[in-house]
């Protein structure tokens, strides 16, 4: 692996457009592509959404620039723009929820949120419990590191070496492969993550690849070590057994998808 130039980063995401098109063709699948059961007539998770008026969605931030605050408070990122054309599609008003990722997952067994977007990875693990959308976008794990350390080229250089990840995420996951418990040290928040490793607490931080690009270029001390440790997808997340709600979600991002939004907000946000 070699460090990726600020000026070369936006050619990893011709790579993302490509797998963007093959997902909207319906190229990977996932559970939500299976067909519905017998609870199919009881369930009324797309009518009780319909008749509040509005989609009630979870999220954790900052998450820059999947989602994050701009300078004057409002939530914005590409999820933000996703899930709002969704809800506009569906003809829904959004509310857009700030939790911490510690139990934001439970937030969806009590019914208190319909649904999370929050650069979830689609895993075999979290699709037992919870409902998971088409996947619209392929983000693996990348590593950051400092541009003054010439001596982590590849995932191997980091054995032994203090590394940086947000805790519980497949970023934590993919540290381990490669490093062991004591060198890896989670945070609540990508914010704080970032930190440590300018602070020099840590000497690297493994990130989904999207938001390692955007941190790289926002911090000058900070470089981006090209490839991906992972290939792993995003997707909106509900409860289990409301597949009518996520049918509709599905339906409605096969449209933003082929109807050249979706591209649109790549090129705003990843670019």
């Amino acid at each position: 692996m070699t460090v990726m130039s600020h000026n070369s980063i936006r050619t990893v995401f011709l790579c993302i457009f490509s797998v963007s098109l093959l997902l909207s063709s319906g190229c990977v699948q996932t559970q939500t592509d299976v067909p519905l059961g017998t609870d199919e007539m009881t369930d009324r998770s797309l009518f009780e959404v319909q008749e509040s008026g509005k989609l009630v969605v979870g999220t954790n931030l900052p998450y820059p620039p999947i989602i994050s605050y701009d300078d004057s408070g409002e939530i914005v990122g590409f999820d933000v723009d996703l899930i709002k054309e969704i809800a506009k599609d569906m003809n829904l008003d959004v509310e857009i929820i700030n939790f911490p990722w510690e139990g934001i997952f439970d937030r969806l067994d009590t019914g208190e949120i319909d649904v999370i977007i929050n650069a979830i990875t689609i895993t075999p693990e979290r699709s037992e419990k919870y409902l998971f959308s088409a996947p619209y976008l392929n983000a693996g794990q990348t590593i950051v590191t400092r541009t003054e350390i010439a001596d982590i080229e590849n995932p191997d250089d980091l054995r032994g070496r203090n590394v940086s990840v947000l805790e519980d995420t497949t970023s934590e996951d993919a540290a381990l492969e490669y490093n062991d418990r004591e060198f890896v040290f989670g945070y609540a928040d990508h914010a704080l993550a970032t930190q440590s490793l300018l602070n020099g607490e840590t000497e690297a931080m493994i990130v989904d690849l999207v938001v390692g690009v955007n941190t790289a270029n926002d911090n000058p001390s900070l470089k981006l070590i090209e490839g991906s440790l992972t290939e792993e997808y995003y997707g909106i997340v509900a409860k289990k057994g409301n597949d009518a709600l996520m049918d509709e979600i599905n339906d409605v991002l096969r449209h933003i998808k082929t109807d050249g939004r979706h591209t649109e907000m790549m090129k705003k946000w990843l670019t």
